[in-house]
């Protein structure tokens, strides 16, 4: 906790470096825009004051020179000793008189020297230049000699190194008194950051807790009156606070309830078409990768996609858009959606509802099979039925040989039918769970040796080797023994009928700990492996050519009562190798003993 808090301060530490740091700033700040001012104004003051100090030495020369003219070479070097500043003597004509020191030659012409041309057509000339002779940079000034005939002007120089000793003089006291002012500056501000900040630390304390969702937190008041009314201000903001998380965490957490148990899909898209949320059932049936992501990306993403379009161009009207969806990874699934714009402010954000229609379309095909099927197995027998009763009617009654097999045709036909119709009855009372299991405690050895008993003069007259093999000891199952022989007869006649002459079929039994497994086998002619995912299916006939050999519905009524007994079927083969039907009953407790 000790290290939590120092970690919690040292932004506050920060802060007041900052305060420090930005008086700081403003004062080098003041200093250094004075500094720019100040400078270039001591440097003119300085070579106004050095100019006219500069004139009045050369005024002074000037009229000594007039006095007496005399020996000027030495005079010169008297006063350029005196003053410590070159003096040069020249001519109306701007020749050098004298030199001192003696840089530049007696007799040099300086006509050219704007401080010399200025003073010979002035009265007073001056300039700042690189000297010719040293190369160092100089003030000069130029006055005439009045009263002589002999003597045109004076000039003296000085370097420029005085002025720039000045400046730097100045600098460095402008630069020393603003560290002194920065240094107290920055205590002046610690000072006052310490008391500014330490309410402010609390207040920060008190966000940062409830950042890390500690809601019930406050801050004492501190003394100073405007401090504690934002403390105040504070403490209410984080009451209020509360409230507004508490509802909006238990308004998000309904909402994700929702969401996450509904069993329509749900996505969210934004104005850029980007998948923005998406719930389990739509990621189950789109198979999204990471979102956010283009709705183009995911499944049917194309359909989606034109139908926000869509959507979008028809808000005004304020009517969804719905698109059926059948193109999905899934055979034979069909999703709906129902896309809908959010009203203003947000009307380019959509919402697509997708609702699973596989069922109903299955429904729907499956209605459409049962219709035709049913059709085509009622009109051949009724066809038959109607052409002999005409044959009957038209005459051939008279022939009792006839008579007597169109008697027995027409036999066979209605018993056909009724065969199809109590099939379909019994598989509509299953399906509709109107079947009631009549269980009993069963020796399945004896039920397997009755059901065989009774089949094996099928087997016979088709001349098909029929037993069944039996693993000692079978126990006693607890299951209903009348329509376990009927899905055991159907199994059996069913491998009879595609079974040729000479073949064989074995029904075999075996229990262990966890389950009873029975197995017929065949060695008919097999069933395609195209025909094996449909072969429990309703009214389905792998073998088209045998299309009057029954209704179809005899394997899916042993499935359903293989199913209601809490087992499972299930069938391998292969063309010209036969067929095996296995069916597994569990050995739950209570179930078998």
């Amino acid at each position: 906790m000790a290290a939590v808090g120092v970690a919690r301060r040292l932004p506050i530490r920060a802060m007041r470096w900052r305060i420090a740091v930005a008086f700081s700033v403003l004062i080098l700040l003041t200093v250094t825009v004075l500094m720019l001012l100040l400078l270039p104004l001591v440097r003119s003051r300085t070579l106004q004051s050095l100019e006219q100090g500069l004139i009045g030495q050369a005024r002074l020369i000037a009229r000594q020179l007039a006095a007496d003219s005399s020996s000027l070479p030495q005079r010169a070097l008297d006063w350029q000793h005196d003053l410590d500043v070159r003096v040069t003597v020249i001519s109306p004509d701007g020749m050098v008189l004298a030199d001192a020191p003696p840089l530049v030659a007696v007799g040099t012409d300086l006509n050219a020297r704007p401080e010399v041309r200025d003073a010979l057509a002035l009265g007073r000339g001056k300039a700042t230049r690189v000297s010719t002779a040293t190369g160092d940079s100089m003030f000069y000034v130029a006055v005439p000699i009045a009263q002589s005939a002999h003597v045109g002007l004076v000039r003296l120089g000085v370097p420029l190194t005085l002025i720039a000793e000045t400046q730097t003089q100045i600098t460095e006291t402008v630069i020393s008194a603003a560290l002194i002012a920065v240094l107290v500056a920055i205590l002046l501000a610690l000072v006052f950051a310490r008391q500014v900040t330490r309410p402010v630390l609390a207040l920060r304390l008190m966000a940062a807790r409830l950042a890390g969702g500690e809601l019930d937190v406050a801050v004492v008041p501190p003394p100073d009156p405007d401090l504690a009314a934002l403390a105040r201000d504070f403490n209410h903001m984080a009451q209020q606070l509360r409230h507004v998380i508490i509802s909006r965490e238990s308004e998000r957490q309904r909402l994700a309830t929702t969401l996450m148990t509904m069993a329509d899909g749900l996505l969210m898209i934004s104005p850029a078409n980007w998948v923005m949320a998406i719930n389990p059932a739509a990621e189950r049936w789109l198979r999204p990768p990471t979102i956010p992501l283009a709705l183009g990306d995911v499944v049917a993403g194309a359909t989606l996609l034109a139908a926000v379009e869509q959507a979008r161009s028809a808000a005004a009207q304020g009517r969804p858009v719905e698109v059926e969806i059948s193109d999905l990874p899934v055979a034979e699934q069909v999703l709906r959606a129902v896309v809908t714009c959010l009203p203003p402010p947000e009307q380019n954000h959509a919402i697509i509802v997708l609702q699973d229609l596989s069922a109903i379309r299955a429904m729907e095909r499956a209605r459409r099979s049962l219709l035709a099927n049913v059709s085509h197995d009622f009109r051949s027998p009724l066809a038959s039925l109607s052409a002999m009763i005409e044959t009957l009617a038209d005459g051939a009654l008279d022939d009792r040989a006839a008579a007597a097999d169109f008697l027995r045709r027409m036999d066979l036909e209605v018993r056909s039918l009724s065969q199809l119709v109590d099939e379909f009855l019994e598989l509509s009372r299953i399906e509709s769970g109107h079947l009631v299991l009549d269980c009993a405690l069963t020796d399945v050895g004896q039920l397997i040796t009755a059901v065989v008993q009774r089949m094996r003069p099928q087997a016979d007259q088709r001349q098909i080797q029929l037993r069944a093999v039996l693993a000692e000891p079978l126990p006693a199952v607890w299951l209903d023994p009348r329509q376990m022989e009927h899905v055991l007869r159907n199994l059996i006649q069913n491998a009879l009928h595609h079974t040729p002459q000479g073949g064989r079929v074995l029904l075999t039994a075996d229990a262990d700990a966890t389950s009873l497994c029975l197995q017929v086998q065949d060695t008919g002619s097999g069933i395609a492996p195209a025909d094996l995912p449909f072969i429990f299916e309703r009214f389905y006939k792998a073998d088209r050519a045998r299309s009057r050999s029954g209704a179809g519905l005899g394997l899916a009524i042993v499935q359903q009562l293989v199913q209601r007994h809490g087992g499972q079927i299930t069938v391998t083969s292969a063309l010209g190798a036969g067929a095996t039907f296995k069916i597994v009953l569990p050995r739950r407790s209570g179930q078998f003993t």
